[in-house]
C-alpha cells in the first residue's frame, strides 16, 4: 500500500511539534518518509550514523545487513536537532531516539509503529481498513513518488538499500 503525497502531508502536519512527544515522533516520521527507512532503522539509529559535517547519514540495515549512504536533508536534520535541543531525556545512550517515560531506553520498532498508526489515524485518511498501513507502507511511497518523479530503478533501489533493482520492483508494483 502507497500513501498519497497529500496523504504523506496530513500525516506530517497532524504531528504537534510543540511537545516532546511531538518533536520525536517528527523527526522518526520525517526519516522514514523522506527515506523509507524500515522502523528498525529508524529506532536503531545512533549518533555516530550521522556525519553532520559532511551532511550525510550512514544506516547499517538490519535486513540486508548493507550500508546506506543518505545525504541529511535539511528538514530531517532539523527535525533531529529539534528533538535532540528540546525533548531528548538526557542520557549517554549512543541511540538517538529514546523513550519519553520510564527507564531510560532506546525506543522500540514496535513503538514506532504505533506512534506512526497514531498520527495516521488522527489525520482521517480515507479507506484505512482497506490498506496496510505502518512504517514499511512509507517505504512502499517513497519508492512509487521516486518513480513518479522520474528516478531511474537503480536510483530508487540505492536509496531503499536493496542488493537489486529485481528486489525494487516489489516496491513499484503499482498501477
Amino acid at each position: 500500500s502507497v500513501f498519497t503525497h497529500e496523504e504523506v502531508k496530513r500525516i506530517v502536519d497532524s504531528i504537534d511539534r510543540n511537545s516532546a512527544i511531538g518533536k520525536r515522533a517528527y523527526a522518526m516520521i520525517v526519516l522514514a518518509v523522506k527515506f523509507g527507512l524500515r522502523a528498525h532503522d529508524v529506532v536503531n539509529l545512533q549518533f555516530e550514523d550521522i556525519d553532520w559535517e559532511n551532511k550525510i547519514i550512514r544506516i547499517n540495515q538490519k535486513k540486508t545487513k548493507r550500508t546506506v549512504e543518505l545525504p541529511l536533508l535539511p528538514e530531517v536534520g532539523n527535525a533531529i536537532l529539534d528533538y535532540l535541543k528540546n525533548a531528548r531525556r538526557k542520557s549517554n545512550s549512543p541511540f538517538v531516539f529514546l523513550n519519553i517515560k520510564g527507564p531510560v531506553k532506546p525506543i522500540t520498532s514496535s513503538a514506532f509503529y504505533n506512534i506512526l498508526n497514531n498520527y495516521i489515524n488522527i489525520s482521517s485518511i480515507e479507506n484505512l481498513d482497506k490498506r496496510h498501513h505502518g512504517p514499511h507502507s512509507l517505504r512502499h511511497t517513497l519508492a512509487s513518488q521516486m518513480l513518479k518523479n522520474g528516478n531511474e530503478l537503480s536510483t530508487i533501489s540505492a536509496v531503499l538499500g536493496h542488493s537489486s533493482t529485481q528486489v525494487t520492483t516489489v516496491y513499484l508494483s503499482i498501477d
